[in-house]
């Protein structure tokens, strides 16, 4: 009994994480593209009224593939959850966080815990319920967020696990294995946009860094690169994503130059960095400010702190009359000046870090981070917590790799108290916030059912109270509405009012 239990308590972060997400999965209903998928052939007027079978679901997203969307397995397989309602998401989805936050750990460790892995267990598990609440809403707490934005990351991990192996000399021998993991390159590469990014940057990395060591190009993570590039060109290239590109929303963007699209983006991209995901932005900095000068004792590495902190202390409203730095953020050059400054300085770090530990990934995942930030500048737009969530998993990676190479046990226990304690008090918000929204549900349930049936007129029904603890408001889209309709079986020509 001892012995299990001190095998188990390694896993009790984990076990802890489940619970948690899965208590505030209860509170979640659907949101947004939920609809639209729960309800697909509804959406599309050919479709509409034709039995749900998986040749029809086929069917129906190759027409999407090619007008709508280029996401096709992705599409499949949220169509399959949600087509009969939300409640099998509401289990697989803190499935889904905790194999993730393994993952995680494994990318580092390259083993699962063991005795002596609480502490970093516990930091892993904290890091989730620190997302910022715009980021989470529309990601692990979102169903088609999450498919989106949060699973596809599983599959880059997995990925990871798999040449994390080969690193300390363990590579997986099994062929069958190894067309598997060849299959996931190019079902990653044909997820999502960023997160296929992500992969062929990170197989390219690998790869590169096997040429300098080696002097030689190995045929098998060349297989895996041309496997996620093939996906990706899937879904790149797909009919759907460019008619989605030259869409009549876009033209005025579509029309700028380069450096005009870029003025837009830019800005944007920082602000969403420095604001959205500002715990991961200093955790990173802080730790590899603590890590650097642990090694060279030089007191120049402690500007780095400062320097990222004091915009977020002076943004604090002092003595509730003013925000010092309120009007900088404005500023679109400022926002590019401190934005470049900071990635600059993550950059600059993890270089120095990689170089002197002789270990790629201290760069690796810090660069991830703020690369797949880089990339959304390319993209016409910045709003949604969704872009953000592809770059938070690397900034976890980078978090535990640098606190595991803080050798100090003590400052590690304080570390971890710290941020456990943070996580806990949003956990509890997060708890109060979502629990409040599914009351609205609940009460929008119980009209819909009395009511719902009318031919025409108003239904009117309770508006959400914490607009940012939800994905979607049933008024942000029109289609959102219209999804919400087919799937409660409201009549089209009825108005629904909310209030």
């Amino acid at each position: 009994m001892k012995k299990m239990k001190k095998g188990f308590l390694p896993h009790l972060p984990f076990l802890f994480l489940f619970f948690s997400m899965l208590f505030i999965d209860q509170y979640i209903y659907m949101y947004g593209d939920d609809y639209r998928y729960a309800t697909y052939f509804s959406l599309f007027p050919h479709f509409k009224g034709d039995q749900f079978t998986i040749s029809q679901a086929i069917q129906n997203q190759i027409y999407d593939y090619t007008h709508v969307n280029g996401r096709f397995f992705i599409n499949i397989f949220s169509i399959f959850m949600l087509v009969s309602g939300i409640e099998v998401w509401r289990w697989l989805n803190p499935l889904v966080i905790v194999f993730l936050a393994y993952l995680i750990f494994y990318a580092v460790f390259v083993r699962l815990p063991k005795k002596g892995d609480h502490i970093a267990g516990t930091l892993v598990v904290s890091l989730f319920f620190l997302i910022h609440l715009y980021i989470a809403r529309q990601t692990i707490f979102y169903a088609i967020g999450s498919f989106n934005y949060v699973y596809p990351m599983v599959g880059l991990f997995l990925l990871v696990a798999y040449f994390r192996r080969i690193d300390i000399g363990k590579p997986i021998q099994n062929k069958w294995a190894t067309t598997s993991f060849l299959l996931l390159a190019f079902l990653v590469g044909w997820s999502q946009e960023q997160i296929a990014l992500l992969t062929i940057g990170f197989l390219a990395f690998w790869i590169g860094k096997e040429i300098r060591i080696q002097k030689k190009v190995n045929l098998l993570p060349l297989a895996f690169f041309i496997t996620a590039i093939i996906g990706f060109l899937c879904l790149y290239l797909s009919p759907g994503a460019n008619a989605r590109a030259a869409s009549k929303a876009l033209i005025d963007y579509n029309n700028l130059s380069l450096i005009g699209k870029l003025k837009i983006t830019f800005p944007a991209m920082v602000d969403f960095f420095i604001h959205q995901q500002a715990i991961f932005t200093v955790l990173v900095i802080v730790f590899l400010v603590i890590v650097c000068y642990s090694i060279k004792q030089k007191s120049f590495f402690l500007l780095g702190t400062p320097i990222v902190l004091l915009p977020y202390i002076f943004s604090i409203t002092m003595f509730g009359q003013s925000k010092i730095f309120e009007k900088w953020f404005e500023n679109k050059l400022y926002l590019c000046l401190y934005g470049a400054l900071l990635l600059g300085l993550i950059a600059a770090m993890a270089l120095y870090l990689a170089i002197k530990l002789k270990n790629y990934l201290y760069l690796v995942f810090p660069l991830g981070f703020i690369l797949i930030n880089i990339a959304t500048t390319f993209t016409p737009s910045m709003t949604g917590g969704r872009v953000a969530f592809p770059a938070i998993p690397l900034a976890m990676v980078s978090i535990l790799l640098l606190f595991h190479s803080i050798r100090n046990i003590g400052i590690q226990k304080q570390i971890a108290v710290i941020i456990a304690s943070c996580a806990v008090f949003n956990f509890y918000y997060l708890e109060k916030e979502y629990s409040a929204n599914a009351k609205i549900h609940e009460q929008r349930l119980e009209i819909v059912n009395q009511h719902g049936k009318i031919t025409k007129g108003t239904l009117v029904l309770p508006r959400l109270k914490n607009r940012s603890a939800a994905g979607y408001e049933l008024d942000d889209q029109e289609y959102v509405m219209r999804g919400f309709k087919d799937y409660y079986g409201i009549n089209e020509n009825v108005i629904i009012l909310l209030k």
